[in-house]
C-alpha cells in the first residue's frame, strides 16, 4: 500500500525511477527510446564528465522522490515545497528552451519531468489544513 495513496505517491515513484535510471543506466539520457522525443542530450555532446554528472544529479532525483514520499505533507510544510517544486520546473524549462535548444521548442523529457513538478507543486500548494485530534483538544481547553 502507498504511505499517502494520492498524487505525491506517483510522483515518488516517478522521481526515483528516473533517478536510478541516470544512476544505473546514463546512456538512456543519450540515446532516442521513442521517436517523437529527443533525448535529455545530443550524443555528441556525451563526455565522461557528463555521463558523471547525470549519475551524481541521479542522487538528488532519488532523494526528491524518497522525501515526496515519507513526508506526511500539510497545508503548512507543503506550501514551500510546492513554491520549489515551481521552481525547480522552471529552472528546467529556462534550461532547456533558452539554454539548450537555443530558443527553440524540442520536444525532450526534461519537459515531462518540469510538468510532474508543476502538477507536484499544484499538489502539494492546494492541500487543505489537516485537523489533528491533539489540536481540537487544546482549542476545547
Amino acid at each position: 500500500a502507498m504511505a499517502h495513496g494520492n498524487f505525491s505517491d506517483f510522483a515518488a515513484l516517478f522521481f526515483v525511477a528516473v533517478g536510478f535510471t541516470m544512476i544505473l543506466a546514463p546512456n538512456y539520457q543519450f540515446d532516442t527510446i521513442v521517436p517523437q522525443i529527443k533525448p535529455f542530450f545530443d550524443t555528441a555532446n556525451k563526455t565522461a564528465e557528463l555521463e558523471y554528472t547525470v549519475k551524481f544529479f541521479g542522487g538528488f532525483v532519488v532523494s526528491l522522490g524518497l522525501i515526496l514520499s515519507t513526508v506526511v505533507w500539510n497545508s503548512i510544510n507543503g506550501k514551500l515545497s510546492g513554491v520549489s517544486f515551481l521552481a525547480i520546473a522552471g529552472w528546467i524549462f529556462h534550461l532547456t528552451f533558452f539554454k539548450l535548444d537555443a530558443e527553440k521548442f524540442v520536444l525532450r523529457p526534461q519537459y515531462i519531468i518540469a510538468g510532474v513538478c508543476v502538477l507536484t507543486a499544484l499538489h502539494l500548494m492546494g492541500r487543505p489544513p489537516r485537523k489533528c485530534a491533539e489540536c481540537e483538544k487544546r482549542r476545547k481547553q
